[in-house]
């Protein structure tokens, strides 16, 4: 198997083309922001796109389109932030670029009801064109809170709109589609974010053909109902019965709701399109060549049953996506939902301008703005909280900041940033450089008891690039009591990121950020008790890719960068906590990804990780010395350079058990037995179609049974001599479209591993005909698709190293998706 190319260099090139690294511009932040309080949160806009200069009608009678761009290109042109739409109908008839690291935001759209009607309405009632209605190829643009219709679009009259959203390392949040046509494109899937789309869609939900580069995406609901009960309100009246069918029968015919190509870690959390010809449509793009890696590579729950999966394309270096549906012992597992963080007041006269006097902050990365920002943070705090806000550009700070309880200090970004190409709203710290123990030095930013921390960036002033090791600057962010909140932040080139283990840091929520952390990402402890983290990735992405790199540094340098952080990185480390709930973290090529310690006798107990994706790792994913009752709800992890260790080392200490719910793990991970008592971790993956069917062998080892083989126990192990096969009735004809054998080597002597396995096949139990062959390599996991083939027998013949005598720990046969669907929908589709 080979091993993959750094995830850094893919990203960079297929990014950076887009959006070249240009020096920062510091010191914009001339638009007068705005403070919004909504029922769901707050939001600060740098530009209201009704009020003067921009004067968008609201109304839906005039178009929109001049004063919606105009509002764009002046938060674009002041380094970034949120153009405003307050409730009202705003038609377009053309269409809208929104540039880095701007948001169009709303104000609300609906749940997950089609009776729930979003507040702000985006009319595209512009003839169909080549460009889509909403343009974010400009990267790190985000659309939330809002809908869009298109009013001249009937069921029976349809009209092939493009687009209505399409970009690169985009965020799509809380957005409804009433009746479009097509409706998301991520034409880079990578550093995506969708969270709550929903909507009537005809002929394209989502499509993502590509990416290199993890994304997420949660709560997706096509439904021909949104439109069916908005009929009225967009057009007068109610669509009727003949329309209704027309819907109907076109959905049924061309939708696609989701799309993928050749995905590189996606976590998917929440699919619904019962109207749809195909819900899921997974198939390598015709401008992806085919090779090892292609296909889906992600984990994911909630997706519909029918999908269609073409050929060996839903591959992804041999690894079939995880799906926690078709765990069993998953069924009935809950993860707690993330509360709203929010500062202790939200009315207007709570809000602090940085920018305004009498603080007047220059932003300008060369001033000295601390002591202003501390006066504004003193001044909200004796108020009993607020928002302290800064306008876009570069704050230098000399010395650490404390944000007081009741107290969010809030950058002009609307969202979190995966990538600083330009810096839009950053905390630039001065100091720290030569302090002598800095993991217990004061953070940059300490967050006191329910105080919170939102769309900012970042980084140490002082950091080196390149050979020379990095300085260990002190941690960028400390939680200092309960209930703070660390939302939508870049983290550029941290040594250490966030630390909510010096002191105990109850309830806290740390979402949606992704850091550079040399040597300690994110470590919980203390004795914290119910945290949330949400999208936390951690990687040297961040920092090799920054417009903050040294002028003229060469890819030696990036891979300087990479090397230190491959030896020394430790992504997340849990010690005494308990209740932590996890959704969507990430991180690629640490030394370690997850390590759960023992601190002051305890470690970490009842956490759940769900849908994590783990890619490349120096020495393990999962290191557990210390901790109880953990569990990982689907987990994606690849790659492995130290040939010693496996994905996930076991002290003898840990209590345990690690629950692992639906993993896909690159077969040259498994590359050494499981060294773990029986029950300190248990795996439990989706039953196959050999799972428990009568099985039958030409020979076993006395004491053997071949049932041992599909029972889905890997510790035990059907034994026969040389030369044996093992035969199972799967109990009814059905297509095959996939198989895999683990080796009694991952639990004991690895010279025994299967290094080579025969699948045949028989419609009759009498003649088999050999229809795939498997080699693992001499590793103890081998499984790999197969061309569809219709059987109800199968056999495995196994070859083994070692002595040659026959050692199987699982047989496991996967009955095929669909390759086509039916013939009417296939062709639809393309």
């Amino acid at each position: 198997m080979p091993m993959r190319a750094p995830r850094i260099a893919l990203c960079a090139a297929a990014l950076l083309a887009a959006v070249p690294a240009v020096a920062s511009q510091a010191g914009h932040g001339r638009l007068t922001p705005t403070f919004i309080a909504r029922a769901h949160g707050t939001l600060v806009a740098s530009a209201v796109a009704t009020a003067p200069p921009y004067g968008a009608d609201a109304s839906g009678g005039a178009d929109c389109t001049p004063a919606l761009q105009r509002a764009l290109d002046a938060v674009a042109n002041d380094g970034g932030g949120v153009v405003y739409l307050p409730p009202g109908r705003y038609r377009v008839d053309g269409a809208l670029r929104i540039g880095y690291a701007v948001a169009l935001a709303g104000a609300g759209a609906p749940g997950a009801r089609p009776a729930e009607r979003p507040a702000t309405l985006l009319l595209a009632a512009g003839p169909p064109t080549d460009r889509p209605l909403l343009d974010l190829s400009a990267a790190e643009g985000a659309v939330m809170d809002l809908g869009i219709a298109y009013p001249n679009q009937w069921p029976d009259d349809v009209v092939a709109y493009p687009f209505a959203i399409s970009g690169r390392m985009l965020q799509v949040r809380n957005v409804t589609l009433l009746n479009a046509f097509n409706g998301l494109e991520m034409t880079a899937a990578g550093g995506c974010v969708v969270d709550g789309l929903r909507g009537t869609v005809l002929r394209r939900g989502v499509l993502a053909p590509d990416s290199t580069e993890f994304s997420w995406m949660r709560d997706v609901r096509f439904s021909n109902a949104w439109w069916e009960s908005w009929s009225r309100a967009l057009s007068g009246a109610d669509m009727g019965r003949e329309r209704c069918r027309a819907l109907d029968a076109f959905t049924r015919r061309h939708l696609v709701a989701l799309e993928l190509g050749r995905i590189d870690g996606m976590a998917i959390d929440g699919l619904e399109a019962p109207d749809a010809a195909v819900p899921v449509r997974i198939e390598k793009g015709p401008h992806v060549q085919q090779h090892a890696v292609f296909g889906y590579g992600g984990v994911a729950r909630g997706l519909p049953a029918r999908r269609q999966e073409f050929g060996w394309d839903p591959w992804y270096y041999g690894m079939h996506y995880a799906d926690v549906d078709e765990v069993p012992e998953a069924r009935g597992l809950v993860r707690r939902a993330a509360p709203l963080p929010a500062p202790a007041r939200r009315d207007a006269g709570s809000f602090v301008d940085v920018g305004a006097p009498p603080y007047e902050a220059a932003g300008d990365g060369a001033a000295d703005d601390t002591s202003t920002i501390e006066a504004a943070l003193r001044h909200a705090g004796a108020r009993g909280g607020g928002t302290v806000y800064l306008r876009p550009g570069v704050y230098r700070v000399t010395r650490p900041l404390v944000v007081p309880t009741g107290v969010e200090l809030r950058g002009a970004l609307g969202i979190g940033k995966a990538r600083s190409y330009r810096e839009s709203c950053a905390l630039l710290a001065d100091f720290g450089a030569s302090t002598l123990e800095p993991r217990l030095a004061p953070a940059l930013l300490t967050l006191d008891p329910r105080a919170g921390v939102r769309g900012l960036e970042l980084l140490w002033a002082g950091q080196t690039y390149g050979a020379e090791p990095p300085r260990p600057f002190p941690f960028a962010l400390r939680g200092r009591g309960p209930g703070i909140w660390a939302v939508d932040l870049l983290i550029v080139n941290a040594t250490r990121g966030i630390d909510l283990a010096t002191h105990r840091c109850d309830g806290h929520v740390v979402s949606g950020v992704w850091a550079t952390a040399y040597e300690e990402g994110l470590v919980v402890g203390g004795g914290s008790r119910g945290g949330w983290l949400e999208r936390v990735t951690i990687s040297y992405g961040p920092w090799s890719e920054s417009a903050r790199r040294p002028a003229g540094a060469t890819a030696e340098d990036r891979d300087a960068v990479a090397a230190y952080h491959r030896a020394h990185s430790v992504h997340f480390t849990f010690g005494d906590c308990e209740g932590e709930s996890a959704w969507g973290l990430c991180g690629f090529d640490p030394r370690v990804h997850f390590r759960f310690r023992e601190e002051a006798g305890r470690g970490c107990l009842r956490a759940s990780f769900w849908l994590s994706m783990l890619d490349v790792a120096d020495r393990t994913l999962i290191e557990a010395d210390a901790g109880e009752e953990i569990a990982f709800v689907g987990l994606f992890g690849t790659g492995g350079r130290d040939r010693v260790h496996n994905w996930v080392e076991v002290a003898p200490g840990f209590r345990g058990p690690l629950r692992v719910y639906a993993k896909t793990i690159q077969q040259s991970f498994v590359n050494h037995p499981y060294r773990w008592r029986p029950g300190q971790v248990l795996l439990y993956d989706a039953p196959s179609a050999a799972t428990n069917r009568p099985t039958s062998a030409s020979a076993s080892a006395p004491g053997s049974r071949p049932s041992a083989a599909t029972d889905r126990d890997p510790r035990t192990v059907w034994a026969a001599p040389r030369g044996s096969w093992l035969q199972v009735d799967l109990g009814r004809t059905m297509r095959i479209g996939r198989f895999g054998v683990e080796s009694a080597g991952l639990f004991g002597d690895a010279s025994g591993n299967v290094t080579e396995a025969e699948l045949r096949v028989s419609a009759d139990g009498r003649t088999f005909r050999r229809v795939a062959v498997v080699r693992s390599y001499g590793q103890p996991w081998a499984d790999r698709p197969v061309e569809p083939v219709t059987a109800r027998w199968v056999r495995l013949y196994p070859v083994c190293g070692g002595d040659g005598a026959v050692r199987v720990a699982t047989f496991s046969v996967h009955e095929a998706r669909s390759a086509h669907g039916s013939p009417v929908a296939a062709a639809a589709a393309r």
